[in-house]
């Protein structure tokens, strides 16, 4: 438990952490108000209702007599006392709420941060199900499942704590002898709960992250499926990953509610013990305020006592999120290379292969020229691709040097010149415009756009939109055809003005009159040394555009 609470103090963002010390005092008031509602409730009644202490109180004090408006005053103002207290405590409770829930929110946007500015290799080697999981829904698992029952565990511990302190005043004996029981029959029960909340704790993650990655395999292989009849089979495997995930969750969720079964045979025999003091001991008015005093402590120790048994639950059973998300420490953070291209790109001895991995490339050396129009060509899987990330700044070689004029570029900088447009275009949920900016809706150069929309032969298409620049597209949208993506994708590129505009079959989707007109517009451009074009082509009768033409093969380029 100690190791769970370290690690998640450091997971609580700093500016968050700042606050935590103002998060338990104003918790703490929630505490106190508690406390005072059950150690002087039952006093307070029996007090009231006992005319001859009051009245003696009252003369001797303050020469009054005990009236039946005294009885109507004191109940008004334990009405009123309630109802402040309660007032206040829905208030603390939005306040706990509001700042648990915002380091949810802050944790989910540091991870995301730091997986968007990390190295693509963390990119490549991760699991996307995994990390949707990791990134959207652990943060609300380590609130609602960790950090929630942390500050439950405590604050019931403080109320129980004042309680036993109040008891030791009342009756000393008592008290020691209940604690003991008490202690005794929690220890027994944590003891034959361990084991189980250690299952659920390595269950739960794992068996969500299954049926997680059953249904994007769903959304992701629609065509797929339907196309070779294995609908049910697809269904059949989420549901039975999906059920078992869903039984764990029932079976932990009776695994807490039973706690207060245990609790109320413990409630019974203290119960049964104390009426044993009672009948076998003489008793006065202090020892009947004692016992009014348990009497109402009673109403909240069950509770409470469910509540801390149910936060060690969670907290055990939930270990899995406060591990996998202090393991998230990506290294390797891509920065933005501010080295200029004027004259050349010069790569020596490159050489790189993936972890464990053969060679992809070996000793390759190839000098660009600004405004170079460079062709790629080579079978699928030899390389490309890779020479392309490495160029780009997103992969550093394993060894050799890329040179941009004469100057040695550092590794893990990513080209702020230059610009990738992949074989897969990345079309993500918003409007067209917003699209072509990647959200950056500011400042936005509309003619520059209407140009390129024009050049690359989208009007038409544009045209017919409900709403033109503003229509809004869908994930990966299936509305609109690959050429069409492919399109939107080359200028959202253009529009950045790059200098350096690497190609990886961006227009393979294209047919051939329309592929042509786009290499002429690129052409012109490089031809005005506007652009440096290095694209890798599926199409060899693209390959008269280039100035250089190379083919990729075992592991190096070669110059046709």
């Amino acid at each position: 438990m100690k190791t769970i609470f370290r690690k998640s103090y450091y997971l609580i963002p700093s500016e968050k952490r700042k606050k935590l010390p103002t998060f338990f005092f104003v918790s703490m008031i929630n505490s106190f108000l508690d406390f005072i509602s059950i150690a002087f409730l039952t006093p307070f009644v029996l007090l009231i209702i006992n005319k001859e202490k009051i009245d003696t109180f009252l003369i001797t004090n303050f020469d009054i007599r005990y009236e039946q408006k005294h009885i109507i005053a004191a109940l008004i103002g334990l009405i009123v006392f309630y109802l402040l207290k309660n007032l206040i405590q829905a208030r603390v409770t939005f306040i706990q709420s509001k700042y648990l829930y915002s380091i949810g929110s802050v944790l989910s946007k540091d991870l995301t941060k730091t997986f968007i500015n990390g190295s693509y290799k963390n990119f490549y080697l991760y699991d996307k199900g995994k990390l949707i999981q990791d990134f959207h829904k652990l943060p609300m698992i380590f609130i609602t499942n960790v950090l929630s029952p942390i500050y439950n565990l405590l604050s019931e511990t403080i109320i129980l704590l004042l309680i036993v302190s109040v008891g030791i005043y009342l009756n000393p004996y008592v008290t020691f002898f209940s604690i003991l029981f008490v202690l005794s029959c929690s220890t027994i029960l944590f003891f034959l709960r361990k084991n189980k909340t250690k299952y659920f704790n390595e269950t739960i993650a794992s068996s969500y992250r299954v049926a997680l990655n059953n249904l994007m395999n769903i959304l992701n292989g629609f065509i797929e499926i339907k196309s070779s009849e294995s609908e049910n089979k697809f269904i059949e495997k989420f549901n039975h990953s999906n059920k078992e995930h869903n039984d764990t969750m029932a079976e932990l969720t009776t695994f807490k509610l039973n706690n207060v079964r245990y609790l109320e045979v413990l409630t019974i025999c203290f119960i049964a013990f104390t009426i044993a003091f009672v009948l076998l001991n003489s008793w006065s008015f202090k020892d009947m305020v004692l016992l009014s005093f348990y009497g109402s402590a009673i109403i909240k120790i069950i509770p409470s006592f469910n509540k801390i048994i149910n936060a060690y639950v969670d907290i055990k059973s939930n270990k899995h999120a406060v591990d996998i998300l202090t393991s998230y420490q990506f290294k390797n953070s891509i920065s933005k290379s501010s080295i200029p291209f004027k004259d050349s790109i010069t790569l020596k001895e490159l050489y790189f292969n993936y972890p464990n991995k053969e060679v992809i490339i070996d000793s390759i050396n190839l000098e660009i020229k600004k405004g170079d129009f460079i062709a790629v060509t080579g079978k699928s899987g030899c390389g490309k691709t890779t020479l392309l990330h490495i160029i780009s700044g997103l992969l550093s070689p394993t060894s050799g040097t890329i040179l941009i004029d004469s100057e040695i570029k550092q590794k893990d900088n990513f080209l702020s010149f230059a610009y990738l447009v992949s074989q897969q275009s990345f079309i993500f949920q918003g409007t067209i415009l917003e699209n072509i900016t990647m959200n950056k809706t500011k400042s936005v150069d509309l003619k520059h756009i209407n140009e390129l929309i024009d050049a690359l032969d989208l009007r038409q298409w544009l045209n017919s939109q409900p709403n033109g620049l503003r229509t809004n597209l869908v994930l990966d949208s299936k509305s609109i055809s690959g050429g069409q993506k492919q399109r939107i994708a080359l200028i959202r590129a253009l529009y950045t003005r790059p200098e350096l505009l690497l190609l990886d079959e961006a227009t393979n989707q294209l047919n051939e009159t329309l592929e042509r007109k786009i290499m002429n517009f690129l052409k012109k451009k490089t031809i005005d040394k506007e652009l440096t074009i290095i694209s890798v082509f599926h199409n060899s009768n693209l390959l008269d555009y280039a100035t250089k033409q190379f083919s990729f093969n075992d592991q190096n380029l070669f110059r046709l």
